[in-house]
């Protein structure tokens, strides 16, 4: 065998290790600080719009439901600014407002989920 050979073969074998090393060691680093935010926002993000968005049109049913028995409702209310919006109006309002955020949230989770298996894909690409 030539020595020479040998040696050209030794040295791409630690440049390809120290690529690999590399890559790995940027990978992890960066799914860290993508993890640290995106991970918790959107891990809080999506139950809790999709649990409001069904909740919110249940309460507007609620108040309206109070405003036709001429029962109060003190703590549900659709107001904007100082201004409150007759439960009449507010209710379909708040079926728009639910629909928007349930559909947020529902969004956020499959962000979450795709952001998952783009971290789960790119680890088993960098173990080849």
């Amino acid at each position: 065998m030539d020595p020479a050979r040998i040696e050209e073969g030794g040295l791409n074998a630690t440049k390809c290790s120290n690529e690999k090393h590399t890559r790995t060691i940027t990978f992890y680093i960066g799914a860290f600080f993508l993890g640290i935010f995106v991970v918790p926002i959107l891990g809080i993000i999506a139950p809790t719009f999709m649990f409001f968005g069904v909740v919110t049109p249940l309460l507007g049913l609620v108040k309206l439901a109070g405003y036709l028995f001429n029962f109060a409702v003190p703590y549900v209310s659709f107001q904007v600014g100082d201004f409150e919006l007759n439960p009449i109006i507010g209710f379909p309002l708040s079926i728009a407002v639910g629909l928007i955020l349930y559909f947020v949230g529902r969004e956020a989770w499959k962000l979450l989920l795709k952001y998952g298996k783009y971290i789960h894909h790119k680890q088993s690409e960098l173990e080849r």
